[in-house]
C-alpha cells in the first residue's frame, strides 16, 4: 500500500516536470521565433528601402527568401511599406513580387485557409502590384459571407486599377460600411488618385453616393453645399443624415427651411445626437433655435455654452 502510494506520488512528480519543461520549451521557441521574425524583417524591409532608393534593380537580402516563412515576411514588409507611403512607384516592388512569386504564395494561402486568416493574405494581396489574372482569381471572393474577406477581396480589384474604382464598388453587391468606406478614401489619398466627386453623389449606386459624401466630407470641398442641401431635401434615410454632418462640418449655414423640415422629422435620439454634434463645430444658439423643441431647449443652450471661450 505504501509503495503504491510513493509510485502515484513520483508519477505525479514527474508529469509536473515534463509538463513545466513542455512549457518552458514552448515559450523559449515562441520567443525565439518572434525575434528572428522581427530580425528578418528588419533586413527584408532595408533592402527593399535601398532598392526604392537607390534605383538598383535587384533586392539585395531578398533571393535568399526560398521558403514560405520567408516570402510572408517579405509580403508584411510590403504591405507596411504601401500602407506608409503616398504615390509609390510600383514598379521595384513588382519585380521583387515576380522575382519571389509572391503572388503565387498569397494566391495559394488564401485557398488554404478560410475566414479571418483568408482575409489577412487577401489583405497582403491587395497592396502587392498584381496582374489581371490574381484578379480574377480573387473575383470569388467578394461573394464571400464574410464581409472581412469580401472587402479586402475588393481591395485587390481597387488597388490593381485605381482608374477602375467606380466601376468595382458600382458592382459590388453588399453594402460597405462606414469603416469600409474611410479604407477606400485612404487608398484614393496613398495613390495620389483624383477622384470627381459629384457623380459619385448623383449615382444611383449607394455605396457610391455614400463614397462621394465621404469624399467632400474629408477633403472640405465646399463647392458640394448645393448638391448636399439638395439630397437633404428628398429626406432619404442615410444619405441626408450624412449630408447633414457634412454640412455641419464644412460649417455651412443650416438656417435654412429644408434642413429645418428634415431635423424637425428626425427620431428625438438622431436629432439629440445631431445637434450635440452642431454645437461640436462651433455654431451659436441661435443657430440651433429653429430645430430645438420648446422643453429641450435649455439643454441645448447650456451644452453650446460648453463649447464656447469666454474671452471677456
Amino acid at each position: 500500500m505504501e509503495m503504491t502510494f510513493w509510485w502515484c506520488i513520483g508519477v505525479v512528480l514527474v508529469s509536473g516536470a515534463v509538463l513545466a519543461g513542455s512549457w518552458c520549451v514552448q515559450r523559449f521557441a515562441g520567443r525565439f521565433c518572434l525575434r528572428w521574425d522581427a530580425e528578418r524583417r528588419e533586413k527584408y524591409l532595408n533592402s527593399v528601402l535601398w532598392m526604392l532608393f537607390s534605383g538598383t534593380e535587384e533586392c539585395a537580402h531578398c533571393p535568399e527568401a526560398m521558403s514560405s516563412r520567408d516570402r510572408r515576411l517579405i509580403a508584411e514588409d510590403i504591405a507596411d511599406l504601401v500602407d506608409s507611403t503616398y504615390g509609390l512607384d510600383p514598379a521595384p516592388l513588382r519585380r521583387i513580387v515576380e522575382r519571389q512569386r509572391l503572388d503565387v504564395f498569397l494566391l495559394r494561402r488564401i485557398r488554404r485557409n478560410g475566414g479571418y486568416r483568408r482575409a489577412y493574405y487577401l489583405h497582403l494581396l491587395s497592396r502587392m502590384p498584381v496582374d489581371e489574372k490574381t484578379v480574377r482569381a480573387v473575383e470569388r471572393y467578394t461573394h464571400s459571407r464574410n464581409r472581412y474577406v469580401r472587402f479586402c477581396a475588393l481591395s485587390v480589384q481597387m488597388m490593381a486599377d485605381m482608374s477602375a474604382l467606380s466601376s468595382k464598388i458600382d458592382a459590388y453587391s453588399h453594402r460597405l460600411s462606414y469603416f469600409e468606406l474611410s479604407e477606400v478614401l485612404r487608398m484614393l489619398r496613398q495613390n495620389v488618385q483624383p477622384v470627381d466627386y459629384e457623380p459619385l453623389i448623383l449615382s444611383p449606386n449607394r455605396n457610391l453616393r455614400m463614397l462621394g459624401l465621404s469624399v467632400v466630407w474629408r477633403f472640405g470641398i465646399e463647392d458640394a453645399e448645393e448638391i448636399l442641401l439638395r439630397i437633404v431635401a428628398e429626406n432619404r434615410s442615410e444619405e441626408s443624415v450624412g449630408a447633414m454632418y457634412v454640412l455641419c462640418t464644412l460649417h455651412s449655414v443650416i438656417t435654412r427651411p429644408e434642413v429645418e423640415k428634415f431635423v424637425g422629422g428626425m427620431n428625438p435620439v438622431q436629432r439629440r445626437v445631431l445637434l450635440r454634434y452642431i454645437a461640436r463645430q462651433g455654431y451659436s444658439a441661435n443657430a440651433l433655435q429653429v430645430f430645438i423643441p420648446e422643453e429641450e431647449k435649455r439643454y441645448y443652450v447650456s451644452l453650446v455654452d460648453s463649447y464656447k471661450l469666454n474671452v471677456g
